[in-house]
């Protein structure tokens, strides 16, 4: 899956499920790499998103994720359950984080 498609979402319903689903199946991605070095992530699930202003939960599992990640791989994250996803800005500085995370990933894993 592109990761472009989790880079850049527009806030409308269709591209906010295909963000959901980019963004699950490049967190599937990633897993499989972490696996193949023999360490486990957390089974959170992430597709589909919540409304956004039902979120919270999806943040924190979401945020377990990240944190076992980057703990595996050296990594610094920010803490991506403090954005407010029920506005567009919010979503957008979500969006570009958590990018920034996935794409950190990506090269130390070299997928």
């Amino acid at each position: 899956m592109p990761l472009a498609l989790i880079q850049t979402p527009r806030y409308t319903a269709e591209a906010l499920a295909l963000f959901s689903f980019a963004h699950a199946r490049d967190h599937d991605e990633i897993d499989d790499a972490l696996k193949a070095r023999g360490v486990d992530s957390p089974a959170v699930p992430l597709d589909p998103m919540p409304p956004l202003d039902a979120a919270g939960p999806w943040l924190l599992n979401h945020q377990l994720k990240h944190d076992a990640m980057n703990q595996a791989l050296g990594l610094d994250s920010s803490d991506l359950t403090g954005f407010d996803l029920t506005t567009e800005a919010g979503f957008e500085a979500f969006a570009g984080e958590n990018f920034s995370d996935h794409d950190s990933a990506r090269q130390r894993l070299n997928i």
